[in-house]
């Protein structure tokens, strides 16, 4: 029992600091500060895949067919100076998401974003003009940059580590009531061996 005790005391500990260690990751891994940028070029790309789409019946699996999904993806490119070096960024969010199901709903987040104004569709330097944007960048890593930066969800680890932590305390408490137990039925035992060894004593 106590060598079961144990194993699970050493795995809960181990599952808590390595859920801890992707926690202070997924804060820590990026130091997201804003800068101004030079827009080159802002469009909504469209693309098309095909998904795979399973059909149920209602005695048996129908067979699985295809179907034709359209996604409207913000497509941008920027220039940005850190230290004195340029970059050039083409990311709109990070980390970049799904597509948006209209081309409507992605302007909508490039207007959103301050990239696109009034009712422009796209813009291009060239034809355009000059427009500044300000833009996310990695501070650690300067090259890494967005337009739009979407916070990490890191809750579902923040649940395995108090599910894990739950579970630890769950296999000391059952250790220790072992313990107990077996301490309890040892000095029962003892008192048992004492009493017959005095009642021994006595009928001699």
């Amino acid at each position: 029992m106590w060598k079961t005790a144990i194993t699970g005391i050493v795995a809960g500990f181990l599952l808590m600091g390595g859920l801890f260690f992707v926690l202070r990751s997924a804060y820590s891994h990026r130091e997201w500060k804003k800068t101004e940028a030079h827009l080159v070029m802002a469009r909504v790309k469209m693309q098309k895949r095909l998904v795979y789409r399973r059909s149920y019946g209602y005695r048996r699996y129908r067979f699985g067919n295809y179907r034709m999904v359209v996604e409207y993806y913000p497509e941008v490119e920027f220039v940005y100076t850190i230290g004195g070096r340029a970059y050039k960024g083409r990311r709109f969010s990070f980390p970049q998401g799904r597509g948006f199901g209209s081309e409507a709903e992605a302007l909508i987040s490039l207007r959103k974003a301050g990239v696109l104004r009034g009712g422009e569709k796209s813009f291009s330097a060239r034809y355009d003009g000059d427009r500044r944007i300000e833009v996310y960048y990695d501070a650690r890593n300067p090259s890494l940059s967005a337009v739009v930066v979407v916070p990490q969800k890191v809750w579902p680890y923040g649940w395995l580590l108090v599910l894990g932590s739950v579970f630890l305390l769950g296999v000391m408490w059952l250790f220790f009531m072992s313990e107990r137990n077996r301490l309890e039925e040892w000095e029962s035992n003892l008192r048992a061996q004492i009493r017959e060894g005095i009642e021994r004593e006595r009928h001699m």
